[in-house]
Order: C-alpha cells, then structure tokens, then sequence
C-alpha cells in the first residue's frame, strides 16, 4: 500500500499545486487590508478565503479521487491490481487528506506572516484557528467521501454532496416552523426569540465552520473600544461570535461515522451497480422527499398566518403545491433517468402531500 500510496501521491501532485497556488495567491490579497477609518487606520482580517476553500476544496478532491471508481470499464483494472479495496479507499481519501491539509498550512503560513507585521494583531490566536479550521475541513472531506461514494455515478454523487447542505437545512425548516408556530403565542417576537437560544441552527458542520472563521476573525484584530465619533454616532464593540459546542460535537460524531460508513461502502459495493441508478438511502431517496416537504412546510405556515384574507389563504395553500410538485418531478426524473417511477416513489409523493395536509391542519388550528 506504502508503495501504491507514493505512485498517487506523484500521480495527482499537479492537482495539489494548483489548488495550493490558488488559496495562497487569495490569501496574500485578502488576510489583512489596512484602511482608513474615522478614528484613524483599522486593521482587518478576514479568514472568508480559508472559510471557502474549507467548504468548497473537499468537494472537489473528494470527487478527483474517487470519480474513477464510478465507470465500470475501469473496474476491472482497478480491481485487478495487487491491492485489497480496503487499500484502495484508504489511499484515495489519504491522498486527499494530505493535500488539503498541506494547501491550508501553506496558506496558514503566509497568512501568519502577514499577522506577524503587525504587532497590534494576536499571532497566537491566529495559528490555534489555523488547526482548528483544517480540523473542520477535514471532517467535511469525511461527510463529502461517505456522499460521494454512496452515489453510483459521478452526477448523482454531486447530488449527494450537495445534499449535505439542503438535508439538514430541510430538516432544521421544518422544526423551526412548528416551532415558532406554537410558541409564537408566548413570545412578543413570535418565537423567533425562543429559536435563537437554541444551539442548532440548519447548515450544521457548514455553520461550524463559519462561526469558526468569524470568531478568529475579531479575536485576532486588536479590541476595539467605544469611541464617540460625533455627538450622535458611537463606534461600539462588536460582540465576538460564539461556537455552538453541542453543534459541533453532534456534527464531529456524525463526520466521523459517516468516514466509517464510507468506507463499508466503498469495499461491499457490488460492480453492477456502477454506473447504474444510485439507490443508496442517504441520496435522492430522503433528499426529495425532505427538501420538498420543508418547502410545502413553510408554504402551508404562510398560507396558515394569512388569518383575516381567507380566500387569500385558500388560495396559496392550493397553488404552493405547484412549484413544489413540478420540483419532485424533475427531482425523480433526475433518480430514474425518465419517467417509469417505481412504487416506492409514488408512495413517497403521497407521503408528501399528507405531510402537507397534516402540517396546513396543524398551523391553521395553532395559528387561527
């Protein structure tokens, strides 16, 4: 494996040289911008570029590397070769390991260089971010492995890790809807009040990393204190941006399973299956279903808090069904690749439509 492991290594070192340039050249112009304030110059730093890279970067190395095991012509080739599947994944995704974590060290490096020249700026917490966000990253390359491999095809295995985005955003909406829809009645803000004390918010392992880079961001600038600009205007202390722990633990467990999942997959995948419609459970198959019942969700609590237009109301219950029935059936188009559904998804439309029925009774008796 050593030896197979250094012959990809060198295989894909481009790709690493290309995507390591490309996040250093954003860093040097886009990590620390001095300019001119009212009270004097301001020195900011912005960790946006290592915020994106850590989103977008995986996804695509996850795809390089194992694209190739999604055409069965190759299958034989790869699968003949003195080297166990076990092997092969752990390569592949080691690979990828290794070179988004070397492309964020070296961004890292010039990054804390250019934090380095100015004195008023905390070097210390600057590098702590750095590990911390490379540690995130790696647990969306994890995520994004499981995804990928679980799909058949290299499209539908874009679909999937997409899907981590629009999964739990999905079922996030649809707990806040019912959520607001009870307590808005206890709260002079609706609910929405309530909501925020809640420390789960829908882009989940995303929303990590991104409170991540906004926290460092204001704790590596120098603390800025209340300062009257004029006799009406005050520049006050941003409050600085706090994790959701029990996020990020729920999230760091789930990555982790999800690398243990995508290893079962990748050694137990039958090789008539490539190539074909992918089935897998964490793919179209909940990814319909959920993104369009969170959309008639909020459909139906809209249509719901219209109390004194009742027509109005009838009406947008009956026409938010439009869109998202014209969405499904693309989305199953998209599945099967035409238009002959299976049982089990004419089933899973009705059970779309009760969703819906049950979730419009449940607000206009919540919310009437």
């Amino acid at each position: 494996m050593a030896e197979y492991l250094i012959y990809h290594m060198k295989k894909t070192v481009v790709r690493f040289v290309v995507m390591a340039l490309l996040l250093v050249m954003l860093v040097n112009s886009t990590v620390v911008t001095v300019y001119s304030y009212m009270a004097g110059d301001r020195i900011n730093v912005s960790t946006a570029m290592f915020t994106v890279f850590g989103i977008v970067a995986p996804a695509i190395v996850t795809a390089l590397e194992f694209s190739q095991f999604m055409n069965r012509r190759n299958l034989d080739t790869w699968f003949s070769l003195p080297i166990s599947r076990k092997d092969l994944f752990t390569v592949h995704f080691v690979n990828g390991a290794i070179q988004l974590t070397a492309s964020v060290l070296l961004g890292a490096i010039l990054a804390v260089f250019k934090i380095s020249r100015h004195p008023e700026l905390d070097l210390k917490k600057s590098v702590l971010y750095f590990f911390l966000m490379i540690g995130v990253m790696l647990l969306i390359y994890m995520l994004y492995t499981f995804l990928f491999v679980s799909a058949n095809n290299v499209f539908d295995g874009c679909v999937f890790m997409t899907g981590s985005i629009f999964i739990p955003l999905s079922v996030f909406t649809i707990f806040r809807n019912f959520y607001i829809a009870f307590k808005a009645k206890q709260s002079m803000f609706g609910g929405y009040d309530m909501l925020s004390k809640i420390p789960f918010d829908g882009a989940g392992i995303f929303s990590v990393i991104t409170q991540l880079g906004a926290r460092y961001e204001m704790l590596i600038e120098p603390e800025r204190k209340s300062e009257m600009i004029s006799s009406v205007y005050y520049d006050m202390p941003p409050k600085i941006p706090e994790i959701s722990i029990p996020q990020a633990s729920l999230w760091t467990a789930v990555c982790i399973a999800a690398l243990a999942g995508a290893f079962y997959v990748f050694t137990t995948k039958k090789t008539e299956s490539v190539s074909g419609i992918s089935e897998s459970w964490f793919g179209y198959r909940i990814l319909i279903p959920l993104c369009a019942g969170a959309m008639l969700n909020t459909t139906a609590m809209t249509a719901s808090a219209i109390r004194e237009e009742n027509i109005l109301s009838i009406g947008l219950s009956i026409v938010g069904l439009i869109p998202a029935f014209i969405g499904v059936f693309v989305a199953y188009i998209i599945f099967r690749r035409g238009v002959k559904f299976k049982i089990s998804d004419l089933i899973s439309s009705g059970a779309i439509i009760a969703f819906y029925v049950i979730s419009l009774l449940i607000f206009r008796a919540v919310l009437g």
